[in-house]
């Protein structure tokens, strides 16, 4: 017998993805939305799912994620496709957004950046995608991927030694 399959999703302002999202998870046992506070009609297409829906103020990444699962975690044994910008320019906005929050997670948790992590991090991050996850595959556009991704791990870094960098001077 199968356990049961859950899937946990967290938004802001999707109105324009969220009904491809939650297609695209419709077979699973549960969907469970939670809101950061949607001004558009990302919660109301959740709940016409049938999604197990709150909401609550953003607490960063990984605590709204846990906020939303409960009981075992498992991995899958394939890659979930997803689709979350339909542009570049998009991309970097959620980039330049999403770069800062984690920034201020890690700032939270203690953390501060070194010279490595700016160095290193971003390169890491091209070279996992590009060649551990196959992004070779897709040509251009997992080269792309992979350059975007590796210069959010580069933003990220960045932002922590800022805002380190400003709390210990002041």
């Amino acid at each position: 017998m199968r356990s049961p399959i859950s899937v946990a999703i967290i938004t802001l302002n999707e109105e324009r993805n969220s009904r491809a999202c939650l297609e695209s998870v419709k077979w699973a046992d549960e969907i469970v939305v939670c809101d950061s506070g949607s001004t558009d009609r990302t919660f109301a297409i959740a709940a016409e799912y049938g999604a197990c829906t709150f909401q609550d103020p953003w607490r960063g990444f990984a605590a709204h994620k846990n906020l939303v699962v409960e009981g075992r975690v498992g991995r899958l044994s394939a890659p979930l496709d997803h689709f979350t910008c339909d542009s570049i320019s998009a991309f970097l906005q959620r980039m330049d957004r999403y770069s800062t929050l984690a920034a201020e997670e890690l700032q939270r948790a203690g953390r501060s950046a070194r010279l490595l992590d700016l160095l290193g991090r971003p390169v890491w991050t091209l070279l996992r995608m590009w060649l551990l996850q196959s992004a070779w595959r897709e040509g251009w556009r997992g080269l792309v991927l992979s350059g975007l991704y590796a210069g959010y791990a580069f933003s990220k870094y960045a932002k922590l030694w800022e805002i380190t960098g400003l709390a210990r001077n002041g």
